[in-house]
């Protein structure tokens, strides 16, 4: 499941990058325009959709955790 979130997060962030960084040389473009990564990003919300509820708690699990030592790692290294 933690795949398809990042193919997600990758194919939201396309768009917002192609603008940001618009006057950047050297750029590949990839025919299509916005339709690919809208395209992808509906793809993996489907797969989503079809993950087992099971397989969500896991990975919610595993994200919070992840947030709460990353967190709490940083606090401790700013002091």
């Amino acid at each position: 499941f933690i795949v398809v979130l990042q193919y997600l997060g990758t194919c939201l962030a396309v768009p917002i990058l192609r603008k940001k960084f618009a006057s950047a040389q050297n750029v590949y473009r990839v025919p299509g325009g916005r339709l690919l990564p809208a395209a992808g990003a509906l793809i993996s919300l489907l797969f989503a959709l079809q993950i087992k509820l099971l397989d969500f708690y896991w990975t919610a699990s595993a994200i919070v955790i992840g947030l709460v030592i990353s967190f709490g790692y940083r606090k401790t290294r700013t002091l």
